[in-house]
């Protein structure tokens, strides 16, 4: 996918997420560079995924913009498995494609509750 990007004259893509009651989603990818202006959905790429619990692996070509929302889903359960549930959580993930490197940003919502009782 790094390729792919770098072909593009893509430097970086940002993508953001956000989940909450049970719900998440990713809310779009950003592309910055020369090629910052490309349509993510107009670059395909052959990925290869094994499926939980399964070792067979499967072969696909997916426009970078599918492979990347799959990848960031996968990357999201594996890490924060439940990110989407109760108050849920957000951020972004941040493709840099000259270090080859993703890195999240993830913003856990926390509800708490504190119960004190006083007998006089």
């Amino acid at each position: 996918m790094f390729d792919a990007l770098a072909s593009a004259r893509i430097d970086t893509a940002e993508v953001t997420f956000n989940g909450y009651a049970d719900e998440g989603q990713i809310d779009g990818a950003v592309a910055d560079g020369e090629g910052g202006d490309t349509d993510l959905q107009s670059i395909h790429v052959e990925i290869a995924r094994v499926e939980c619990g399964n070792q067979i692996v499967t072969r696909q070509t997916l426009s970078v913009k599918d492979a990347i929302e799959k990848l960031v889903y996968d990357l999201l359960e594996q890490t924060y498995s439940g990110w989407e549930n109760n108050q849920g959580a957000y951020g972004d993930f941040l493709f840099d494609v000259a270090e080859r490197t993703i890195t999240l940003k993830f913003n856990e919502r926390i509800e708490t509750s504190e119960y004190t009782q006083h007998v006089f």
